[in-house]
């Protein structure tokens, strides 16, 4: 898994946020949603049209809001980086938090300014700004802010038992533990709420080999459907500001809630480029809960590896199959085998260019007096013998029953030859059919 590039995060209260309008701040009163609450739980807030605008150093920029009327289009909102637009985000079905208003991916490492314009038609509606995230330029000075640390990040060192679940991590194996390394004065844990079916149970977490303090994992409430993101799973107390070490011990097992963690969030944190050496993946969606995380292939080495492993297996194919002793096919003599053989007429609209004998008989019958057939049994010496003197009837099919060409009943005269001792044969006769059986042969 590729890790994540660190990113910082801008609260709406940040005061070098450059409102224009009446906006208003909203605490305590936000709900809590799918995608969790607001952060900070803070929002700005207009009824009106307004904008806001703040000037950064970095790229990859984000643009969280609170959406109340899933689905409506009012109030409305444009986001410009440097005078020029950029991609709008979605509109959630339901009301939610952390709803991605606006983001632009393809900015060059430099000083940049973020607009956002807001249209309001209905004075009763409200927009509401949460916060942005952004990538800072690289060895920029990046001191005392507010850091994401997502659960690929490449400082946190997972035990065995976590595998990859929705867009994070999760573990159902007992003792196992997670490791983070960080610079700042608080840390909070942010996961999922998922399995209501499970029993509740707890984990640690301590802070630079202290005494563990335990934290529960509960079931969602009921008013929040199953899973639910962006929840805060626990949140350390101040901490003296520099680098702290963070454990954090799962409590339950296969029948409990699992542990989830979709992201570290730390404050007055430094902004600290993660080691490539480190750098380790977590194992696939399709991971079992019990097993360990895994490094990430060099798909170069596992491309190769197949089409060697093909190669080989082509090559022992081809060898076994002309080195195996060829079977001659044997005739044997006078074997009976029971085929069809049609007889020579005309089925017409059937879409062919192969010429065919006309019948010579003209009269037809209705699509209900249509013939069938006898199997004709052939000896391989070529002599044809009939299972019965008299020809019944005959049967073709063609593409639909309405093409066919039905025959009438027909009797032809049948005679008997019987050959004695071996000598020329007389031709048959077209006018009528033959039966020879085997020849009588006199003593020397």
């Amino acid at each position: 898994m590729a890790t994540d590039t660190r990113q910082i995060v801008v609260d709406d209260t940040d005061p070098t946020i450059h409102y224009n309008g009446p906006w208003f701040l909203a605490t305590g009163a936000t709900n809590n949603s799918v995608y969790g609450k607001p952060f900070g739980n803070t929002l700005h807030g207009v009824n009106v049209n307004a904008s806001f605008s703040y000037t950064f150093r970095g790229s990859q920029l984000t643009v969280f809001g609170t959406v109340d009327a899933g689905g409506d289009i009012d109030p409305s909102w444009a986001c410009f980086i440097d005078g020029q637009r950029i991609v709008t985000g979605w509109l959630p079905v339901l009301p939610a938090n952390n709803v991605e208003l606006c983001e632009n991916s393809a900015m060059s490492d430099a000083l940049h300014t973020l607009t956002v314009q807001v249209t309001v038609t209905n004075s009763s509606k409200t927009f509401w700004f949460d916060s942005f995230q952004y990538v800072p330029v690289v060895n920029a000075p990046s001191d005392n802010v507010t850091v994401v640390v997502t659960h690929s990040d490449a400082s946190i060192l997972y035990g065995p038992g976590w595998g990859m679940i929705y867009d994070g991590t999760s573990t159902q194996l007992l003792g196992t533990k997670v490791t983070l390394e960080f610079i700042g004065d608080q840390v909070t844990w942010f996961g999922m709420r998922m399995n209501t079916s499970l029993a509740p149970t707890s984990a640690t977490y301590s802070i630079d080999g202290a005494t563990p303090i335990s934290f529960p994992l509960a079931k969602p409430s009921p008013s929040l459907p199953d899973p639910s993101f962006n929840q805060i799973i626990f949140q350390t107390g101040k901490l003296s500001l520099g680098k702290h070490r963070l454990e954090v011990f799962y409590g339950g097992n296969a029948q409990s809630i699992p542990l989830s963690l979709e992201a570290f969030i730390i404050r007055n944190a430094t902004v600290v480029s993660s080691s490539p050496n480190n750098t380790f993946g977590v194992g696939p969606t399709d991971l079992p809960p019990n097993s360990a995380p895994k490094m990430k292939p060099k798909i170069g080495l596992v491309i190769g590896g197949v089409f060697g492993t093909v190669i080989i297996i082509s090559v022992l194919l081809f060898l076994l199959h002309y080195r195996r002793p060829r079977r001659k096919p044997r005739i044997e003599p006078f074997k009976m085998l029971n085929v069809r053989i049609p007889f020579p007429i005309t089925v017409q609209n059937l879409n062919t260019s192969i010429p065919v004998r006309q019948l010579t008989i003209t009269e037809q019958c209705s699509p209900s007096n249509r013939m069938s057939f006898r199997p004709i049994l052939i000896q391989t010496t070529g002599k044809v013998v009939r299972t019965d003197g008299i020809l019944e009837t005959a049967s073709v099919t063609s593409g639909s029953d309405e093409d066919a060409a039905p025959i009438q009943n027909l009797s032809l005269p049948v005679r008997m030859i019987r050959h004695e001792d071996s000598g020329l044969r007389l031709p048959e006769r077209e006018d009528d059919s033959v039966v020879e059986p085997p020849p009588l042969y006199t003593a020397a």
